[in-house]
C-alpha cells in the first residue's frame, strides 16, 4: 500500500495541468416507451456545461450488449439482431455549450411497418467530450497535462407491448472464497424477448428446513441475450449444509426462482 500511495504522489506531482469533464447528461440514462409498427416516437436529451470554460462534445449511436463475467461491448450501430439504432435519428452530431449553457439533443424513433417485431430492441446514444486542443506561441514550452474525456450513455430501450414472454436461466453457480470473504456466485441469463428490470435475493434455511436468513443481491437489469453476474455474501453464515431459495423478481408476474443447496465449508 505504501508503494502505491508514494508512485501516485510523484506522478501528480509531474502534471502542471488536469482537465475535468464539463458537459453532463441531465436525468435519467435510460429513455423506455412502448411502440407501434409504424409510428414515430420523439424523446430529448438535456444537457448542461457546468463548467467555468466553454466545452463541446459528439453524438453518436452505438449498440449496447454485455455478458456475464466479460463485460460490456458497444460495436457499430445495427450490429446486433435487437437492435432498434437504426430506427433512430438525432437532431445534432456536435454541441458546443457556453459556461452555464444547456442544451437539447432531440432524437426520433420511426418504427419500421414490420409485424415480426417483437419485444424489447435497444441501443446507446453516447455523449462524449471532445478535448479542447491548446495552441502554444512559437516557443513556448507544451504543458503536460491529463486530460479526462466524459462518455455518457443513454440507453433507448423499445417495447412492443403485445409481447409477454419473460424467461431468466440460472447458471454457473458456485460457492468461492476471494479476499473480501466466501461467496455465492450466480449468472442471470435472459433467454426471453423482453428486458427485466427488478430485485434478486436469496432465502436461506437450515438443513431441517427452519428460515435462517435472506442474503440481498442487490438490483438485475438484463436484455434478451445478455447476462450477469451476481454474489451473495455468505460470512453470517457458519459452516454447514443449507438449503437456499434463489429469487429474481423482476415485478408484476415476472417472478423467478430456482432451489438449491448449499455446503459451507
Amino acid at each position: 500500500m505504501m508503494k502505491r500511495v508514494v508512485l501516485i504522489f510523484l506522478f501528480c506531482c509531474l502534471i502542471p495541468a488536469m482537465v475535468f469533464s464539463q458537459i453532463s447528461v441531465m436525468g435519467t440514462l435510460t429513455r423506455h416507451m412502448e411502440v407501434q409498427p409504424g409510428e414515430e416516437y420523439e424523446g430529448l436529451i438535456s444537457l448542461k456545461n457546468a463548467g467555468e470554460e466553454t466545452a463541446q462534445a459528439r453524438v453518436y449511436l452505438r449498440d449496447y450488449s454485455f455478458k456475464a463475467g466479460e463485460g460490456s461491448v458497444y460495436p457499430d450501430p445495427g450490429s446486433l439482431l435487437r437492435s432498434n439504432a437504426e430506427w433512430i435519428g438525432l437532431s445534432a452530431s456536435t454541441v458546443v455549450l457556453a459556461p452555464g449553457e444547456i442544451a437539447d439533443i432531440k432524437y426520433t424513433l420511426n418504427i419500421p411497418s414490420s409485424d415480426s417485431l417483437v419485444g424489447t430492441y435497444w441501443s446507446m446514444i453516447f455523449v462524449e467530450g471532445i478535448p479542447e486542443e491548446k495552441e502554444y506561441e512559437e516557443g513556448q514550452e507544451p504543458t503536460i497535462a491529463i486530460r479526462q474525456v466524459f462518455r455518457y450513455g443513454v440507453q433507448i430501450v423499445t417495447d412492443f407491448p403485445d409481447a409477454a414472454k419473460t424467461e431468466i436461466e440460472f447458471s454457473n453457480r458456485k460457492i468461492e472464497k476471494t479476499e473480501e470473504g466466501r461467496f455465492f456466485t450466480v449468472d442471470l441469463y435472459n433467454s426471453g424477448i423482453l428486458w427485466l428490470n427488478g430485485d434478486i435475493y436469496m432465502e436461506v434455511y437450515s438443513a431441517e428446513g427452519e428460515y435462517m436468513n435472506t442474503l440481498d443481491g442487490g438490483k438485475f437489469r438484463t436484455y434478451p441475450g445478455t447476462s450477469v453476474r451476481k454474489s451473495f455474501s455468505l460470512e453470517e453464515l457458519p459452516s454447514g449444509t443449507y438449503k437456499a431459495l434463489l429469487i429474481a423478481d423482476g415485478g408484476g408476474n415476472d417472478l423467478f426462482g430456482g432451489n438449491y443447496n448449499l455446503v459451507i465449508p
